[in-house]
């Protein structure tokens, strides 16, 4: 192998020169066939001819085939020919080396792999020609020259080559069978297994060769992958493209046959947004980014447009969109529309992913000074809300959450669970707890008492159930019959266009429980509440003007006064927040 091997180390030079060649489909295939027959046949050639010739290790030390390393000298009819072939060979391989090695690491270094080695990226001229690339490699070729002797590194050196070429062996094999469309090789014997075959050889041989050498350069090339792996680049490289669909693909098919279980249930977020362009980064965008630190959860910021739109342009515009946006892990999505509310039903229905991956719980901003608006609109944002819940979605509306400050919290996350939603009301605080940002805080949930007499029961009930789901946090019991809401409170939600039926138990609940919110939460860093699902009401095939019908509009008044009693007047971010009565925590690990 040490005689050999130095025949086949310039395989890759046509390879590496491919973007020099007028034809590289054709030429490299070609020509490098042609290389390793003739190197394959001479090499062959004069190992059988020295060894028929020559001792092996005769009595003198310096010479035989294995210690003189000029043995040819000794058999040349003209022995300048001989240097002349010794130099002409050396310094064909260096010069061959030379062109393509500085050509691959400029492209290295192009796609950004290394931070550190973006200098030598620099290309001179029309063909970008590599010369910071072209020092470096003169650098460290004079320096190998240097040491005066090759011998000390050359098992390294091998050990290196034959872990690029396991390496290019694998890349074959795997766009084999990741059956990508373009992938079509044009050699008529290849074979993806084959390949594999050359894989697994190199690296035996790397073994034989040194095993010391091979550990080293194995841990070198996981060394190299892991912290590839740690900068997540987003390179577009095609095989690895394909292998990532065809992994994505299967896990996919595979979670769609699989029976959910409540343990695995995460909340998936379709975020409404009026405008994808001014979006403000310390808003609702922060509250997902700081989620996702705990969980890996999918993200859709979605609008709906309602102006005519070109083919062209709106691909451009979900390009540009996605472009900033997938740096965050959040995707974009629009429909066309003739009004908001068919849009978001679109949006609603939209499938997203597939099997398990897709949206389960919209999440839109509350609608401020909505006692200014038109009754068509109140009745539409009320609408959205209902169709949501329709459709299977969770619901959670974001408040006062520009309030969120830039530094770490270390106050309370006030939870205010008043009703049983399935559970999202408690696991959304506890995911964000997990979150670098949230870590100091301390959860509190507040829940309700029909009677006093209840409140220790239902105190000891809520802290059991809170320890099975491994969930700590202190639990504190509202008494909702102690007295009904104060007349300035009834004032408030009467100046909104409401009436106070106290024969209504919802809105004497809303209106007892946004008191206990600003008695108790008012210097919390986040409340979380748990609000109604809004009436159903059949508007199917009701049109604008129907729209102002008295009982829609006052059903359509009253919700919004319930989420304004409950929110209103506090200067920490409020969620909003109501599950679709689906389980989606468990006491199972």
């Amino acid at each position: 192998l040490g005689v050999f091997f130095p025949s086949v180390t310039g395989i890759m030079n046509g390879a590496n020169i491919s973007g020099d060649l007028k034809n590289p489909q054709k030429s490299i295939p070609k020509g490098t066939l042609l290389a390793i027959a003739t190197s394959g046949v001479m090499y062959s050639f004069f190992v059988l001819f020295l060894g028929g010739i020559c001792i092996r290790e005769p009595e003198d030390p310096t010479k035989g085939l294995k210690n003189d390393y000029f043995i040819m000298v000794t058999f040349t009819a003209w022995v300048p020919l001989y240097y002349i072939g010794l130099f002409a060979a050396a310094l064909s391989s260096a010069l061959a080396t030379f062109v393509g090695a500085p050509r691959v690491f400029q492209a290295v270094c192009k796609d950004d792999l290394f931070p550190m080695l973006r200098f030598f990226a620099y290309g001179r001229g029309a063909s970008q020609e590599p010369i910071r690339a072209y020092g470096l490699v003169f650098v460290i070729a004079f320096g190998c020259v240097m040491i005066g002797s090759l011998n000390p590194i050359a098992e390294l050196i091998t050990n290196c080559f034959l872990a690029s070429y396991a390496l290019v062996n694998y890349a074959c094999f795997a766009s084999s069978i990741s059956t990508a469309p373009g992938w079509r090789p044009s050699f008529k014997y290849y074979n993806p297994y084959l390949s594999l075959f050359g894989c697994l050889l190199c690296i035996v041989s790397m073994f034989l060769i040194n095993i010391v050498f091979a550990f080293v350069t194995v841990a070198l090339v996981f060394a190299v992958k892991k912290y590839l792996d740690f900068r997540k680049l987003k390179t577009d490289w095609g095989i690895q493209q394909s292998k990532v669909y065809s992994t994505t693909l299967q896990g996919l098919l595979h979670l769609a046959s699989s029976t959910p279980r409540i343990k695995n249930w995460r909340p998936q977020y379709l975020v409404l947004k009026k405008d994808l362009d001014n979006i403000p980064e310390d808003g609702e965008l922060k509250f997902l980014e700081q989620l996702q630190q705990t969980t890996e959860t999918l993200v859709i910021l979605a609008t709906v447009l309602t102006e005519d739109f070109d083919p062209d342009t709106i691909e451009n515009w979900h390009k540009q969109r996605n472009k900033a946006f997938l740096n965050r892990n959040f995707f974009c999505q629009s429909v066309i529309s003739r009004d908001l509310r068919s849009g978001i039903r679109a949006l609603l229905q939209l499938p997203g992913g597939a099997g398990h991956v897709k949206p389960n719980t919209l999440l839109i901003g509350y609608k401020h000074e909505w006692e200014k608006l038109d009754n068509a609109e109140i009745v539409q944002y009320v609408d959205i809300l209902r169709d949501a819940f329709d459709l299977n979605y969770s619901v959670c509306i974001t408040r006062n959450f520009s309030n969120i400050p830039p530094i770490r919290q270390t106050g309370t996350i006030d939870i205010y669970w008043t009703s049983d939603d399935g559970g999202l009301t408690l696991l959304v605080p506890s995911l964000l707890k997990k979150s670098a940002f949230w870590k100091g805080c301390q959860l509190r949930v507040f829940t309700r008492a029909k009677q006093k007499s209840e409140t220790i029961q239902v105190q000891l009930g809520l802290l059991a159930m809170l320890d099975k789901f491994r969930i700590e946090a202190e639990v504190l019991v509202l008494d909702m019959s102690e007295a009904p809401p104060s007349e300035e409170t009834q004032k408030h939600f009467e100046e909104r266009g409401c009436i106070v039926d106290t024969n209504n138990a919802l809105t004497m609940m809303n209106l007892k429980l946004g008191e206990y919110i600003h008695q108790n939460s008012s210097s919390a860093c986040l409340i979380v509440v748990t609000i109604p699902i809004p009436q159903a009401v059949d508007t199917q095939d009701v049109s604008e003007e129907d729209s102002r019908d008295i009982d829609l509009i006052d059903l359509s008044k009253q919700y919004m006064s319930w989420l304004e009693m409950l929110s209103s007047g506090l200067t920490p971010p409020v969620l909003l927040i109501r599950g679709n009565q689906e389980n989606v925590i468990t006491i199972y690990s």
